[in-house]
This record gives C-alpha cells, sequence and structure tokens, in this order.
C-alpha cells in the first residue's frame, strides 16, 4: 500500500516528524489509488467525502507528489465525491491548478500564532496558514477550520481571540471546530513541553 510516514513540522503533540529520522514517500500513487480507494468508493455509495492522509502532512509535498491531482480525477469519476487534504501548512498555491479542483476541500488545523511558536516550532505561523485559506475562498474552494490543539498557554484567551479574528475577517470557512488535548496524555505532554507555559489558572 501507498504510505507517507514522517512530517517536518515537529508538532509536540505528535509523535510522527521529528520522532523519526526520515521522510519515507512511496511512489506507487496509481495503483493504491485503483487497489485502495476505488474499492472503498464503490463499496460505500453513501460516503461522500474522502480524507487523503498518512502520517505525515501530505499537502505540503504538493505539486511534486501529484496525489492529489489523481487522486480529485479519481472522484471525479464518481458523482458527488470530494476529497479532503488536512495540513498545518500553508502551501496552497498547487491546488488553483488542479484539473478537479471543483472535488477538493481543505482543511485546516490551525493554532494562535503564539501557541504554533511553542507547539508546532517548524510549521508557518497562523497568520501564514490564514493567508493560505484566503487564496482559496478567493478560488472557490471550500475548507474548514479547526483550531487545534487548544492548549492553556500563558495569554491563551487573547491568543486566540485574536487568532479567530483575523480569520474571520479575511476569509469564510464552511466551519469552525475546537479540540483541547489530543493523540497524548499528559504525562507524554510534560516530557516534550515546558509546563510553566501554561496557564497557571
Amino acid at each position: 500500500p501507498m504510505h507517507v510516514h514522517g512530517c517536518s513540522h515537529a508538532c509536540v503533540y505528535c509523535g510522527t516528524g521529528y520522532g523519526g529520522h526520515a521522510l519515507v514517500i512511496a511512489l506507487n500513487v496509481q495503483e493504491y489509488l485503483e487497489k485502495g480507494i476505488r474499492p472503498v468508493i464503490e463499496a460505500n455509495p453513501w460516503q461522500k467525502c474522502f480524507l487523503m492522509m498518512g502520517s505525515a502532512d501530505i499537502a505540503t509535498l504538493e505539486p511534486e507528489y501529484g496525489l492529489f491531482e489523481d487522486f480529485l480525477k479519481l472522484l471525479g469519476d464518481y458523482e458527488e465525491r470530494y476529497g479532503y487534504f488536512h495540513t498545518n501548512g500553508d502551501c496552497v498555491d498547487w491546488v488553483e491548478h488542479l484539473t478537479r479542483r471543483d472535488r477538493v476541500i481543505g482543511v485546516w488545523s490551525l493554532c494562535s500564532n503564539e501557541a504554533s511558536a511553542v507547539l508546532e516550532p517548524c510549521a508557518p505561523p497562523a497568520s501564514s496558514r490564514i493567508a493560505a485559506m484566503a487564496k482559496l475562498d478567493r478560488w472557490g474552494v471550500p475548507f474548514r477550520v479547526k483550531l487545534k490543539p487548544v492548549l492553556p498557554i500563558r495569554g491563551w484567551r487573547e491568543s486566540y481571540a485574536g487568532c479567530i479574528r483575523e480569520l474571520l475577517t479575511s476569509c469564510q470557512p464552511e466551519t469552525l471546530g475546537f479540540t483541547t488535548m489530543i493523540w497524548n496524555t499528559y504525562e507524554r505532554l510534560a516530557g516534550m513541553l515546558d509546563l510553566d507555559l501554561l496557564d497557571p489558572e
């Protein structure tokens, strides 16, 4: 099966990325789509949206990887089937030139600028991600935002309020969700994050 493993964002809440030593990218995209994805689409006619994600932020590998061009062409063989990309990056210029741009939906993980600097040291700041979302907005491509993880670092209320204000004055996401701690335990986080950064209240 096709698999991408490893990520360059180095987020403290995720075990991928800098926990490993390499970004491993399988190149059998066509085989994976035909043998892995097409049967899933045909066996589940009720399902309209399909999330293409590995343990890497695949959108940041485009357009060189070429996975989404072929994935969306495949979805175009069926009525009302759409493909997601999920990212906490700002790499979206490849979306503008997709053959089946009408079949793609963007989904972002978004921390405030301040939280991102602490929690996602090698990912672009919130402002860069919001600028990328604004591009999709201009191109008529739907996108959704998850504020996650919302961890209570000092000043988090003001920080996230500013992030939400910037987001909603720059573009119009279809949805806005919130998630707190995920994929982790408090003990593991304590080993990766200076707990003095947390709001004592």
